[in-house]
């Protein structure tokens, strides 16, 4: 009715995203035959306005957005941005997330001391938040191929956050068509952040490999931590002061670069900043965690765990005795009732399912 399709067949096709940069990142399924149809739907659609939406984007290099401009055709570039010590913070515990040891205050002094790039050439080189983050090089980069009067930068109010939408609304040209967003948080509040950095250097101390922290606690797919935001005490994750000056200054010299660009701001650049007075002098690591949050990491740890021993059983000793003990539990269908024969036939068919795609994509 309103003329708009959404080429994406669910929210978040992160593998159809990083298939569509090029990146070279490890533990993510190669998708080439969806991004093709992707693309291909992208560029011959008919609609009013045809929308894909991927943070893998910001991963592209320079050939790469040449390519995507070949791929997709002409089309408008919206960025979204918030305050950059917000974004450090969420970056830190993402990489947590992925299995990485550094305290935040080690790994800011670490992402924020190091000297400039001479060029822009790799923004998905792993942990530079300082490249990746600066909406210069987007301008750069994208503008020179898709035209700088065709990027539109979408700036979060932090005092609204609903506003984000109401803008998108406006630019989309359907008022009310997007729903309200979720206002809880499910961000990890700091203590069970430090736990997952204490489990990460414990997993890693014990010897288990990178390839089974990322399939399993590294995957967001299986790792659902939702209800420990939601339940446990507010403890943001907040950088310290020092961090936040030196976010600012970086904030500061980007907002500049935007105002001299042809591109188009949605909303205040001022808020790109934030107030230093606000942030704790130094880093508060917390060293102890509420017993109840202690309990829901757990449990979503042992979760992913299960999830993925049960369905791609291919390393380490648990995937191995979950594979046996699959194999041994598999009733003899001669004396199976009715239900157990239907159950032990939709197991057989899915993991068959699963295989066929599987060696689907790895042809591709």
């Amino acid at each position: 009715m309103l003329g708009i399709r959404q080429v994406a067949e669910h929210p978040h096709e992160r593998d159809v995203g990083l298939t569509a940069v090029g990146s070279g990142r490890e533990f993510y399924r190669r998708r080439p035959r969806r991004w093709n149809r992707l693309a291909t739907d992208f560029r011959a659609s008919q609609a009013r306005l045809t929308t894909w939406s991927s943070e893998a984007l910001s991963l592209a290099s320079p050939e790469r957005v040449e390519q995507l401009h070949r791929e997709l055709g002409p089309a408008y570039i919206v960025t979204t941005l918030r305050p950059f010590a917000s974004q450090l913070a969420s970056r830190w515990q993402q990489g947590v997330r992925r299995g990485a040891r550094l305290p935040l205050d080690d790994w800011l002094r670490h992402r924020l001391t190091r000297p400039p790039r001479p060029d822009w050439t790799e923004p998905h080189r792993r942990g530079d938040v300082l490249h990746r983050n600066d909406p210069r090089r987007i301008v750069e980069h994208w503008g020179r191929v898709f035209g700088e009067d065709r990027l539109v930068f979408v700036i979060q109010d932090p005092r609204d956050r609903s506003l984000l939408l109401r803008r998108f609304e406006a630019l989309l040209g359907a008022p009310g068509a997007l729903p309200a967003l979720e206002q809880t948080n499910a961000s990890l509040p700091y203590p069970a952040a430090e736990a997952l950095r204490h489990y990460s250097i414990a997993h890693h101390a014990a010897g288990r490999t990178r390839r089974r922290w990322m399939t399993t606690i590294g995957d967001p797919r299986r790792l659902h931590t939702r209800a420990v935001g939601q339940q446990a005490p507010t403890f943001p994750v907040r950088v310290p002061r020092w961090a936040a000056q030196r976010a600012n200054e970086h904030a500061a010299a980007w907002a500049d670069g935007l105002r001299s660009s042809d591109a188009t701001v949605v909303g205040d650049l001022d808020h790109l900043v934030v107030d230093t007075a606000s942030h704790p002098v130094s880093d508060e690591r917390p060293t102890t965690i509420d017993t109840a949050s202690a309990g829901l990491l757990i449990q979503a740890c042992v979760d992913a765990s299960v999830s993925r021993d049960l369905l791609d059983p291919a390393d380490g000793s648990m995937g191995r005795f979950a594979a046996q003990a699959t194999t041994a539990a598999t009733p003899d269908l001669t004396t199976c009732s009715d239900r157990l024969l239907a159950r032990e036939l939709g197991r057989r068919l899915i993991g068959r399912l699963t295989r066929h795609r599987d060696r689907d994509e790895d042809e591709d």
